[in-house]
């Protein structure tokens, strides 16, 4: 039985072998390109299609980015294919390196990304982590970014306006460091203040307190033409009928808020003739509003927490390099710069109920802004 199965099978097996072999052509080739081809044209699922069409997804770019803020100063700069700071955005790091403006070098590399994109971000992180970030169009193969500017001269050259120090420089006051401060206070000469409040006449001076104080009188008055009287706040000094210090465009009083002072305004209007400077540690706090008179430098590095601050006059500049939270103010508007001439960089935690700024004004923002309403 066993003899005839496998006859069985092997008589299959050799019909199977013949029917294979039959239909091969030793002498010619099963592949037919011009059927191939129209196998693909009747098949495929789109018309049309381009003959130029490329089909490649990674593109190449000669990127170009540079700084011009702080001198001496290494920043790191890194490109993205999205915004790093949006966490959804899902951003890729495509490149990282250095630029310093100081010696003029730049970071330049070519890099790989998604032909689908033409445009990318690009970030410049300081030293403290905090990022600014671009978006940059790709144009005819090239990427090229500038942070910062040089609108600013003097004598010695350009000047970048990103920094508190260039900025202070064009408003003729600087910015101070505590070490400046702690010298000022040790030759500065105590002044008490009366709850009717005082009014100095004195040029070239330094005053400080450091002593509580609160006045409640209309007008907190200083009455000087000087650039250099200098007014330091080291105690907490409670205004709470507001304030008028200098007293006409020409003065110049330069107002400081020391480590551990506190400036309170419950409420009314400051009009200050002069410069203004919170020091890190430092803070103005209350539910009144700031209206600086003349184009003067403001400088925080502190705290600043005010109800509204309006620099319609004559135009000016903040420095924002702390935290500064802007509540709504008179008229529903909490943050005013209407002026042309009025610049507003912000490189710390900025928090504004409404912004209102001219179509010429600046806003430069290079860290945390937050406008809850109206921009």
């Amino acid at each position: 039985m066993k003899k005839s199965y496998l006859s069985r099978y092997f008589f299959l097996f050799a019909l199977t072998g013949i029917a294979v072999t039959g239909c091969i052509d030793s002498d010619k080739s099963l592949y037919d390109p011009d059927e191939v081809e129209k196998e693909y044209q009747d098949n495929f699922p789109v018309e049309n299609v381009d003959p130029s069409q490329d089909w490649k997804t990674v593109a190449s770019t000669r990127a170009t980015l540079s700084v011009n803020e702080d001198s001496y100063t290494n920043y790191k700069i890194q490109v993205f294919t999205a915004n790093p700071l949006n966490s959804k955005s899902g951003a890729k790091l495509l490149a990282s390196g250095y630029a310093n403006d100081h010696t003029n070098y730049a970071f330049a590399t070519t890099l790989d990304y998604p032909s689908a994109l033409t445009t990318l971000y690009a970030a410049r992180v300081d030293e403290r982590g905090r990022y600014a970030v671009k978006p940059v169009e790709v144009k005819n193969g090239n990427l090229s970014a500038t942070f910062g500017s040089t609108n600013v001269t003097r004598a010695s050259g350009s000047v970048e306006i990103s920094t508190p120090e260039s900025w202070a420089e064009s408003f003729n006051t600087s910015v101070l460091t505590k070490a400046d401060v702690d010298a000022m206070l040790a030759s500065a000469e105590e002044i008490e203040i009366p709850s009717w409040g005082v009014s100095w006449l004195a040029n070239d001076k330094t005053y400080k307190i450091t002593s509580d104080a609160s006045t409640s009188r209309n007008n907190f008055t200083w009455t000087t033409s000087s650039s250099k009287t200098t007014l330091i706040i080291a105690s907490k000094l409670t205004l709470n009928d507001g304030m008028v210090y200098g007293n006409g465009a020409s003065a110049g009083v330069h107002l400081i808020i020391a480590e551990g002072g506190e400036l309170e305004i419950p409420s009314g209007q400051i009009t200050l003739y002069g410069s203004l400077t919170v020091m890190k540690g430092g803070k103005i706090t209350g539910d009144g509003y700031i209206m600086p008179e003349g184009k003067y430098f403001l400088y925080n590095a502190g705290n600043m927490e005010v109800s509204a601050l309006n620099l319609t006059t004559n135009g000016g500049a903040f420095y924002n390099d702390g935290e500064f939270i802007c509540k709504t103010g008179t008229g529903g508007i909490s943050y005013q710069a209407s002026n042309g001439t009025t610049t507003f960089i912000n490189r710390g935690k900025a928090v504004i109920d409404t912004f209102d700024g001219d179509t010429n004004s600046v806003l430069e923002n290079g860290c945390y802004l937050e406008v809850k309403n109206t921009l």
